[in-house]
Order: C-alpha cells, then structure tokens, then sequence
C-alpha cells in the first residue's frame, strides 16, 4: 500500500503530468472541468492546483458529491421507503451493504 501512495507522490510524476496537461491544452480553446468531490475540492484548493494549470484551462467545484451533501433526513426517508418495500437506488458508497 505504502508503494502505492508514494507514487501519487513523486514531485516528478506531478511535473510530467503537468507538462503534457499545458502541452495539450495550447492548442485547445477554453476548458471548463467541473468536479463533484468536497475531498477534490478541498485537495485542489490546499495545493493550489489551479495556479499550475495554464490560464485556457478552469477547474471549477461542482455541486458536492451525493455522500457530501446529502441531508440526514434524506437518508432516513429513503431507508424507511426502502423498509416498506420501495426499491431505493443510490451511488454504492451512499450505503453500505452487508
């Protein structure tokens, strides 16, 4: 595991990935990427991702992922469908199943 994680990592993974980014994107009108992850976000944010992106480039926060902002009283109205036999369709890591 530890092999794994320290390959996310490596400054000159992070460089090469960047340069093809802003080799691509030269020719490329504006793009616009929207995510849906607080953790994205927040990982975006904190490494001032968007500064090392070329200016074409735009990342932009999204509406927050399911499990990030979903009320609790969302949840418990879906399990008590779910309890009176309604079927209940969700994003697997919504719900942990046994």
């Amino acid at each position: 595991m530890r092999q794994i994680i320290s390959r996310y990592r490596d400054p000159g993974l992070a460089k090469s990935i960047l340069q093809k980014i802003w080799e691509i994107s030269k020719d490329l009108p504006r793009v616009k990427i929207m995510h849906v992850c607080g953790t994205h976000e927040w990982t975006i944010t904190h490494w001032g991702i968007r500064t090392l992106l070329p200016e074409n480039v735009e990342v932009r926060a999204g509406p927050g992922c399911p499990v990030c902002i979903t009320p609790a009283s969302d949840i418990d109205a879906a399990i008590k469908l779910a309890l009176d036999g309604i079927h209940v369709l969700t994003y697997g890591d919504m719900s942990r199943a046994k």
